[in-house]
């Protein structure tokens, strides 16, 4: 089975990116990285402790992830 990774750009939704990884968790074929691009004030981070397939890259409004 190939591997792939699941990229999630988001900026200040802390509640809709939980939804959003929680989703990725619960697929049939696991995703072997979440990778979360934050564009806005950190708030991110919070959800690093789901899963520790969760990366967080800090963009902090740096523009278009």
């Amino acid at each position: 089975m190939k591997s792939f990774s699941v990229v999630i750009p988001t900026r200040n939704r802390p509640a809709y990116l939980r939804t959003a990884i929680e989703s990725v968790l619960m697929q049939d074929r696991p995703a072997r990285d979440i990778i979360v691009v934050d564009d806005g004030t950190g708030l991110a981070q919070a959800v690093g402790n789901l899963s520790d397939r969760i990366v967080v890259l800090d963009n902090r409004q740096r523009g278009p992830v």
